[in-house]
């Protein structure tokens, strides 16, 4: 699940680089690269993160209702429903923090 993640995660960067390496702007420098993309790319991480967190504790959470629904009782079940709940809820407020946009000057 972890390989899955990370792939999910920087993917969509190596495509966002060959486009910019392949259109045509006159980006002459990596650091100029960065900006083109990198907005958009930590939106990507945060919606991707958000899900990625969202799918994790819904897997977590069905097996406890799964252990529920066949008729055992386990005794952390109030408890890790409700803190699964409880992350379920905060899923919304993660978000990557603001990254300060200050290019690079060319010369």
């Amino acid at each position: 699940m972890i390989k899955k993640a990370i792939s999910i995660l920087l993917f969509p960067s190596v495509l966002s680089l060959a486009s910019l390496y392949h259109s045509n702007l006159a980006l002459s420098r990596p650091q100029e690269w960065w900006w083109e993309w990198a907005q958009d790319y930590f939106q990507l991480v945060e919606h991707n993160g958000q899900g990625w967190a969202a799918e994790v504790i819904e897997a977590a959470a069905g097996m406890y209702t799964n252990a529920r629904v066949a008729g055992e009782t386990l005794a952390t079940n109030n408890e890790v429903i409700s803190a699964l709940s409880s992350l379920q809820s905060k899923i919304s407020n993660l978000h990557m923090p603001a990254i300060p946009v200050t290019k690079t000057p060319s010369s």
